[in-house]
């Protein structure tokens, strides 16, 4: 939330996984939620083929992970509907896909260049 972004990525927990962006302050921010997950059978195809669909700047940050400088890759400076969206248009449809939008319509950031 804080900086505006949605990060598209794969976990096996996933609520491990927003624990550990939150401590590790992945891409400078500590307050990642996972709005959204879903089951599918190739993680890193589906992973590139949802992002590479998502209008919006890519964006790269510094962070520390175990001790060594990192720098974030997935992160991406768009709504939360563009990357619904583009999952759908790769998995198939969302069950509940209103009610996700509605959830999370905190998250539809607006940016110069998407209006």
């Amino acid at each position: 939330m804080n900086g505006r972004l949605i990060k598209i990525g794969l976990a096996a927990d996933m609520a491990q996984r927003e624990r550990q962006l939150r401590a590790e302050k992945y891409g400078g921010f500590g307050d990642w939620l996972v709005l959204i997950h879903v089951p599918v059978d190739d993680c890193g195809k589906t992973e590139r083929e949802v992002s590479s669909r998502i209008r919006g700047e890519r964006v790269y940050n510094s962070y520390c992970k175990d001790g060594l400088e990192q720098t974030a890759t997935e992160m991406i400076r768009c709504s939360f509907s563009s990357a619904l969206q583009a999952l759908i248009q790769v998995v198939g449809p969302i069950l509940n896909e209103e009610r996700y939008l509605h959830q999370w319509r905190d998250y539809e950031f607006k940016f110069a260049n998407q209006l």
